[in-house]
C-alpha cells in the first residue's frame, strides 16, 4: 500500500506508534476525538504506522488490539520490523 492513497486534501497527521509504549494508546485515543473529528471536513486525515524493529517486531493482533482499545477511526499500516523508520 502506498502511505500516497491515504492522505488527505490539505493535511495527514502521521503518526508512527508501538503497542510496547503505554503512552501510544491514549495518544491513539485522542487523535480521533481531538484531530479527525473537527478537523476531516477541512481536509485533515489521520494516518498511523505501528512500527516495530528487527529485535523486537510488532504482531498483527498487537496492534489491531491497540488500536481497537483505542478505538482508533483512521487507517493504520503495519510496519512490524520498523523498515520504514
Amino acid at each position: 500500500m502506498k502511505l500516497n492513497d491515504l492522505t488527505g486534501e490539505k493535511l495527514t497527521v502521521l503518526v508512527f506508534w508501538n503497542p510496547l509504549d503505554p503512552y501510544a494508546t491514549w495518544e491513539l485515543a485522542d487523535l480521533t476525538p481531538d484531530v479527525l473529528k473537527p478537523y476531516e471536513a477541512h481536509g485533515v486525515s489521520v494516518v498511523s504506522i505501528c512500527a516495530g524493529s528487527t529485535e523486537v517486531p510488532v504482531e498483527a493482533a498487537a496492534a489491531q488490539s491497540a488500536l481497537e482499545h483505542a478505538g482508533a477511526k483512521f487507517p493504520c499500516l503495519l510496519d512490524a520490523h520498523g523498515e520504514t523508520m
